[in-house]
């Protein structure tokens, strides 16, 4: 019994560290389209990683994260 749980822990850590790399990932990237428009509108003056808005997309991924493994794992 002990061994079924520690599989499913293993499998749903699995699930959880892929779906929040990719999350990471595509936010990264949307975070980086975001960063070169507040240069262009702040003329330089404001940055996406040096304000400290890089923790948005750790925070906006664990979110996500956890919203689509709730809803895979206990859709109803």
């Amino acid at each position: 019994m002990l061994d079924t749980y520690l599989s499913y822990i293993k499998i749903l850590t699995k699930d959880f560290a892929k779906y929040f790399l990719a999350t990471v990932l595509v936010l990264s990237i949307k975070g980086e389209l975001f960063n070169i428009g507040l240069r262009i509108w702040s003329d330089n003056e404001m940055s996406f990683y040096e304000d400290g808005l890089w923790q948005i997309t750790l925070i906006l991924s664990f979110l996500i994260t956890c919203c689509v493994m709730i809803n895979k794992y206990a859709p109803e």
